[in-house]
C-alpha cells in the first residue's frame, strides 16, 4: 500500500493500481470485506482512479469505502476521509449540491473532533472551496480558502508548503472574481515558498508557474504566460513523467495559449499530445478524454477543418451523454459547439436543432434569466 501511494504521487498509476488491488485482496481475505483497513484500500483505489480521470469508478470506490466506514454506527475521521474524497469526485463531475453536502459533513466532523485550526480541518476548507470555485462562486470559494490560510498559518507557519497551497487557491478565486493583480501577488508569494523550500524542480513549483501563467494571460500578457507554462511543463515532464495528467494539463494550457496567438499548428500538436496522454491514462470513455477531444476539435474548427472537428466533438458528445447525461452542462456545451460548426458550414437546420438542445440544458439547469 505505501509503495503504491508513493508511486501514485509520481504518476505511475498502473503499478500503483496493481499494488493497491493486491493490498485490497489481502485485506478482504484476511480481515473481511467490511473491515476499516479494507475501506482504506478502497479509498486508495478511488484516489488513483480519480487522478486517471475515471470519475465513475472512483465514485463507486469511495461510496463503497464510505458504506464500510458507516457500518460502525458513528461518524469519525475515517468517515470524514471518505466524505471528502467522494465530495471531490462529485465536484469534478459537476454534481455540486451533493458534493457540498458531503464535504460540509466532513467539515463539521473535523471541526468537532480536531478543532477549526487543525491542518486536516483546513484541508476540508480547501475541498469545499474547490467545489464553490468549480461552481463559479468566487465569494464562497474565497471565504473557505481564507479560512484554510488562517488555520494553516496558525498551525504550520506562513512559509509552509500547505499554507502556500491555500495561497494558490486564493489566487485562483481572485482570478475568478476578476481581481487579477491581487491574484498575481498571491501566486508570486506561493511560488516563492515552493521554490525556496521545495526546490525549482518540485511539482508544486510547477503548479506555481502554471498559476502565474494563467493570471498573466488574464492580464493580457500572452508572451510571459507562455514562458511560465513552458517552465511548468519542463518540470512535470521531468519529475512526474511525460504521461502524467499534470503534464497533459500543461500541454493543454500551452495549446490554448498558442491558439490565442494564432499558432494553430502548434496548438494542435500540443492538444493532441494532451489527448494522447489522457486517453492512455483513463481510456476513451471518460469525461477527461472527452474534454481533450473538444480542445482538439476547437483548433481543427479554427483551421477550417470542419469534418475533422465534428468527428472530435461527436466522439466527445457521445461519451458525455453516456457518462454525465444529456442534461449536464458539459453535454450542453458540446451541443453548442457542434451547432456552431454546422452554422459556419451553412447547415442551419442542424445548427438550430443543436443550439436549441444546448439552450434547453442551460434553461433547465440555471433558469431562463441566467446569463
Amino acid at each position: 500500500r505505501l509503495i503504491g501511494t508513493t508511486l501514485c504521487k509520481y504518476g505511475d498509476f498502473g503499478t500503483a493500481m496493481e499494488l493497491h488491488r493486491l493490498a485490497l485482496s489481502i485485506r478482504e481475505t484476511s480481515l473481511g470485506k467490511n473491515h476499516p483497513l479494507t475501506a482504506e484500500s478502497q479509498t486508495d483505489i478511488g484516489i488513483v482512479l480519480c487522478l486517471k480521470g475515471d470519475l465513475e469508478n472512483a465514485e463507486w470506490r469511495h461510496r463503497k469505502a464510505l458504506r464500510i466506514r458507516e457500518i460502525k454506527g458513528k461518524e469519525d475521521e475515517d468517515c470524514a476521509i471518505s466524505l471528502s474524497y467522494l465530495g471531490d469526485v462529485l465536484g469534478r463531475k459537476g454534481e455540486y449540491e451533493e458534493a457540498i453536502k458531503l464535504i460540509k459533513r466532513a467539515k463539521e466532523l473535523r471541526e468537532n473532533s480536531l478543532g477549526m485550526d487543525h491542518p486536516i480541518t483546513a484541508a476540508t476548507y480547501i475541498d469545499l472551496g474547490n467545489v464553490y470555485y468549480k461552481q463559479g462562486d468566487a465569494a464562497l470559494a474565497l471565504k473557505e480558502y481564507r479560512r484554510a490560510k488562517v488555520a494553516r498559518e496558525a498551525m504550520l507557519g506562513s512559509d509552509h508548503q500547505e499554507t502556500a497551497v491555500a495561497l494558490s487557491c486564493l489566487g485562483n478565486a481572485l482570478n475568478l472574481q476578476g481581481d487579477y493583480q491581487a491574484a498575481h501577488n498571491a501566486h508570486l508569494e506561493a511560488l516563492d515558498v515552493y521554490a525556496h523550500f521545495l526546490g525549482e524542480g518540485h511539482p508544486l513549483t510547477a503548479t506555481g508557474y502554471q498559476n502565474i501563467a494563467d493570471t498573466l494571460l488574464l492580464m493580457g500578457d500572452k508572451e510571459k504566460a507562455l514562458v511560465q507554462h513552458r517552465k511548468a511543463l519542463a518540470i512535470r515532464a521531468n519529475v512526474l513523467s511525460k504521461d502524467h495528467p499534470d503534464t497533459a494539463l500543461s500541454c493543454s494550457r500551452i495549446g490554448d495559449l498558442l491558439a490565442e496567438k494564432d499558432d494553430l499548428v502548434g496548438a494542435l500538436v500540443a492538444h493532441r499530445q494532451a489527448l494522447a496522454i489522457t486517453v492512455g491514462l483513463s481510456g476513451e470513455d471518460t469525461v477527461a478524454s472527452s474534454k481533450a477531444h473538444i480542445h482538439v476539435g476547437l483548433v481543427l474548427a479554427a483551421q477550417g477543418e470542419f469534418e475533422e472537428a465534428l468527428e472530435e466533438f461527436g466522439q466527445a458528445t457521445s461519451v458525455l451523454e453516456d457518462v454525465l447525461g444529456e442534461g449536464h452542462e458539459e453535454t450542453g456545451r458540446a451541443y453548442g459547439l457542434i451547432g456552431s460548426v454546422h452554422s459556419v458550414r451553412g447547415d442551419f437546420d442542424d445548427a438550430f436543432q443543436l443550439h436549441a438542445q444546448a439552450l434547453e440544458v442551460y434553461e433547465t439547469l440555471y433558469g431562463a434569466e441566467h446569463p
